[in-house]
């Protein structure tokens, strides 16, 4: 069996995956042609804050754990508010392998906000809910 000699998991997750990827900054403009560019900043909506630029991101004052994809994701989804968003345009923007990896993004995103707060329009892709992310 082989050894990866070095540092943590992490780095022995991407070696095996040979995802070597360096932290950009988020413009998803080039790739998304009818998509909303994610601009360094916050974005707002409802009770969620994300901070594009520092790489973090809240829910009702709450910080969510989320990995760098997850919040990418959830920026492209928040700065595409009012459209479907495919996922082929999705996978593109996060440089996936795999379309389906998007699937399970967005299952962890679901998961860590405790709404689900992306509605699936079947064929199509995925649109962001507003509603489920106002106050109850």
């Amino acid at each position: 069996m082989r050894r990866f000699t070095g540092s943590s998991d992490k780095d022995l997750i991407r070696r095996k995956h040979g995802r070597k990827r360096p932290v950009t900054s988020l413009t998803y403009s080039g790739s998304m042609t009818n998509a909303a560019p994610v601009t360094m900043g916050a974005i707002v909506l409802g009770r969620l804050w994300v901070d594009v630029e520092s790489y973090r991101a809240e829910f009702a004052g709450r910080a969510l754990t989320l990995s760098r994809s997850q919040l990418e994701l959830l920026a492209i989804l928040a700065a595409n508010r009012n459209r479907v968003v495919s996922r082929d345009e999705l996978s593109e923007a996060l440089r996936l392998a795999r379309g389906r990896s998007v699937d399970v993004l967005l299952s962890g995103l679901r998961r860590e906000i405790g709404r689900d707060f992306v509605r699936n329009i079947r064929n199509r892709g995925w649109i962001v809910e507003p509603g489920t992310l106002e106050e109850r």
